[in-house]
């Protein structure tokens, strides 16, 4: 017997179908009370009480005869200092090459058991919900504190936007009705003051389409195929101005929320337009394999300027930017589609190189079959 099992925390008993104990490991003879040398040799029904030996005659033996294996059995030890100790046996045929249950063909057929004493399942089960309980409160906790952070982020974004604008709107009336008096450095004054109130509502209105992300996680069947036609109509005259390719493989059904998809593809079609490479036409390759029963696995692949392997973590986070003012953007469409496939219970991520390009990829759920 390996040591892995001589000092398992389980207990081990090898026995034949006449009951005479083979073998067992330490723990349970400690279990027992007695040395294994004296438990070897005995019949298992010496470890059982009474009732335990009525229920091995009457019940385990006509099982394991008939089907072999027996799981999730429940009886008592019978210690040494006449203690009953609670367990649940897993009884298992030890000839497991053979196909069909063993037969009384004057061989002697031996059963290997392990067993865990039973108070320590109700243990571990008690904590399992005791941990789940907590984890459900803790999500609950967090819920609340997610929705009143979202009005609280739309009521400033809303509140700004106001100001904003009529900020923009002056600047337009100050650039209609004095440029002729200004001198050069009025004038580029008022047009930076112009950019700078456009850009700063443009970031405001991306900050409440994010904060609209609802939290809505009843999912449908949704066909890829459609949702991709749907985003790449979008973007029909860039990709026709850039001349760039767009590849389709065969897409699923996958579990989802249409409108988010679409809004999920959008992004990462309109990413691989804003960074391709001014070397080479752009090429985007949409694809799909299926990972599992219950998993898809899409990814987005474009032959653009590429992601710093330092950066392909940071890049889902909101507002982080990394080619900083060189292209237009909030820093918001690749956190929108994270937030977006874990709202679909998936996960997201890129693979990239410099001047290469870039393959975002991510997992969505198969219809329940």
């Amino acid at each position: 017997m390996s040591d892995i099992l001589e000092f398992a925390p389980c207990g081990y008993i090898r026995f034949s179908d006449t009951g005479t104990i083979e073998r067992i490991n330490s723990t349970l003879a400690n279990w027992i009370g007695a040395p294994k040398q004296i438990i070897e040799g005995q019949l298992i029904q010496s470890l059982l009480p009474k009732a335990g030996q009525i229920f091995l005659q009457s019940f385990i033996f006509p099982q394991l005869k008939f089907s072999a294996d027996l799981e999730e059995c429940h009886f008592k030890l019978l210690t040494r200092s006449g203690e009953r100790i609670p367990v649940l046996g897993n009884f298992y045929w030890r000839d497991r090459e053979r196909t069909e249950a063993p037969q009384l063909d004057g061989s002697v057929t031996l059963y290997d058991v392990i067993i865990i004493r039973a108070h320590k399942r109700h243990e571990l089960e008690n904590a399992l919900v005791l941990a789940q309980q907590k984890a459900d409160a803790a999500v609950r906790e967090l819920q609340k504190s997610n929705d009143a952070l979202g009005r609280f982020a739309n009521m400033v974004a809303h509140d700004l936007k106001s100001p904003l604008q009529n900020m923009n709107r002056l600047a337009g009336y100050l650039i209609d009705d004095y440029e002729d008096v200004l001198d050069d450095g009025g004038r580029d004054l008022l047009q930076k003051l112009d950019s700078t109130s456009q850009r700063a509502i443009y970031f405001v209105e991306k900050l409440l389409a994010y904060g609209r992300l609802g939290a809505k996680n009843t999912l449908e069947a949704v066909d890829l195929k459609d949702v991709v036609t749907i985003a790449s109509e979008t973007f029909g005259e860039a990709i026709a101005a850039t001349s760039a390719t767009l590849k389709i493989g065969k897409l699923p059904t996958v579990m989802g929320i249409e409108t988010q998809l679409v809004q999920l593809f959008e992004n990462l079609l309109g990413n691989a337009i804003k960074y391709r490479s001014s070397g080479r036409s752009l090429i985007i390759d949409i694809q799909a394999i299926q990972l599992s029963e219950r998993e898809w696995k899409i990814w987005v692949k474009d032959n653009g300027v590429g992601i710093p392997a330092q950066h392909q973590q940071d890049i889902f986070d909101i507002l982080f930017r990394l080619h900083g003012k060189d292209y237009e953007g909030a820093g918001i469409g690749l956190a929108t589609c994270k937030w977006i496939v874990q709202n679909h219970f998936g996960t997201i991520g890129v693979e990239s190189n410099i001047d290469t390009g870039s393959s975002f990829y991510f997992t969505l759920r198969s219809p329940d079959r």
